[in-house]
């Protein structure tokens, strides 16, 4: 079984079908003396259908799918018994009156093929009824597909030309993919300020392979540790990385039977160099070992795991999310090129404006334990920073620990969280090139800290 997920759309193809379908039998009838049994060609357009490798289907198409009603040009004198059928053999009819290369739609069947027209009605009430219940013929199948569908008999009435319709399938595969996690889940930061630190030496990156959908049958995915590429790597990316002894638990990653996840721990046999500023590179190489109607994703053949210090750093956001306000004390107090900020850390009530590349400083009034980040309101958004620069915090006023610069959102609002909870009293930072123009300028209603 080749193994992919398809894509099919079906159409419909009135217009491309007419040397077929002429009506030529009834419109030489005039006054429609003879009572003509036909079909019309579905107007409808199933589009984007998809099938598994397997066939079974996972959207875009009703199964069993109701098609047309069959009629008749007068009313019927009596109940009347309309066969139907599946037709094979009109295929090479077909694509030789129309120019194309169908191949005919394996294990399809009409779930009514036999319908009813009752006494002076001209149209069945329940419509010809294809069943996909085996989908054997979306399998291994690269042509494009189609269905005829006609009527067999009539009874009293007389089959017209316009007595068949033809379902296609236009089709195209791709597989269950299986994909690594993004590149900033493989980075393992360790803040050594912890004690213990040392200690954990074991990095568990959940969902690092996933699935397009959960798996139909089982499938192994190996994975294997080369070291050989961290010299490759540093040389694409200008970076300094070093090899590092790791094990990786599972080397199979196996998803069974409707999983859609795989975690993976990467197991390090020391990592006290990080203590030394020391960078460390895992280069997994993927392969594909088994899996009916799946395949590895071309840019996960490879990925790097990283193991590094964690960085003294910034991440920006104009949503609060879940960061939580500390609630401003009379003993905060700030200043900027000698204008006072006092006001816009107790309250939003006023303004005050910032002039761009100048140091504010901030004093909290006592320490501040694990406070998580701090944050902006601008008097607008178009009255806001671009960007801060050098954020540096601490305890005495006299070592700083500097946290380093960000680019801001042209928003109203903007929310900084460091990269590790800060513990200190004072902050300053520097004020970077206003977000919309100089000359709007920046003017700050208010510094917020939250934890």
């Amino acid at each position: 079984m080749k193994k992919f997920l398809k894509y099919a759309t079906m159409f419909a193809v009135a217009t491309a079908m007419l040397p077929m379908v002429s009506c030529d039998d009834d419109d030489t009838v005039d006054p429609y003396d003879i009572n003509y049994c036909y079909l019309y060609q579905p107007y409808e357009t199933f589009a984007n259908v998809e099938y598994k490798a397997n066939g079974d289907f996972i959207s875009g198409l009703s199964d069993p799918l109701e098609v047309v009603p069959v009629r008749l040009t007068k009313a019927a004198p009596t109940n009347m018994q309309i066969e139907v059928a599946i037709d094979p053999t009109i295929v090479d009819e077909y694509n030789e009156a129309n120019n194309t290369e169908y191949t005919f739609l394996e294990g399809a069947e009409i779930v009514n093929p036999t319908l009813t027209i009752a006494a002076g009605e001209y149209i069945s009430a329940d419509k010809i009824t294809v069943s996909f219940t085996d989908h054997r013929g979306f399998i291994n199948q690269e042509n494009n597909l189609i269905l005829p569908i006609v009527i067999k008999s009539a009874g009293n009435a007389v089959v017209s030309k316009s007595s068949r319709v033809f379902l296609t399938f236009n089709s195209t595969y791709r597989a269950n993919l299986v994909m690594a996690t993004s590149v900033s889940n493989l980075k393992y930061m360790v803040d050594t300020d912890l004690s213990g630190w040392q200690n954990n030496k074991t990095f568990r990156i959940e969902d690092f392979l996933t699935t397009t959908w959960p798996a139909d049958a089982p499938i192994t995915i190996k994975a294997t540790i080369d070291q050989s590429l961290v010299d490759t790597y540093n040389q694409e990316n200008d970076t300094d990385f070093k090899a590092i002894q790791a094990t990786l638990n599972p080397s199979n990653l196996i998803f069974n039977v409707d999983d859609a996840s795989i975690d993976l721990d990467v197991n390090f046999s020391d990592i006290t160099g990080i203590a030394n500023d020391e960078k460390y590179l895992v280069p997994v190489k993927l392969s594909f070992e088994s899996g009916d109607g799946a395949r590895l994703d071309e840019d996960s053949e490879v990925v790097y795991i990283q193991l590094m210090k964690l960085p003294l750093e910034l991440s920006v956001s104009s949503q609060q999310g879940s960061l939580t306000l500390i609630t401003p004390e009379a003993s905060w107090t700030g200043t900027c090129n000698g204008r006072d900020l006092t006001a816009i850390l107790q309250s939003n009530t006023s303004y005050v404006n910032i002039i761009s590349g100048k140091v504010l400083e901030i004093d909290l009034g006592s320490v501040k334990n694990n406070v998580k980040g701090f944050g902006f309101q601008f008097y607008e958004w178009y009255y806001g920073l671009k960007d801060v620069q050098d954020v540096e915090v601490s305890v005495d006023g006299q070592t700083w620990l500097n946290y380093g610069g960000a680019k801001l959102y042209l928003e109203q609002n903007q929310y900084l969280t460091f990269s590790k909870p800060a513990t200190f009293r004072y902050m300053r930072l520097t004020s970077g090139d206003y977000g919309y123009s100089a000359g709007y300028g920046c003017y700050i209603k208010q510094i917020k800290f939250f934890n």
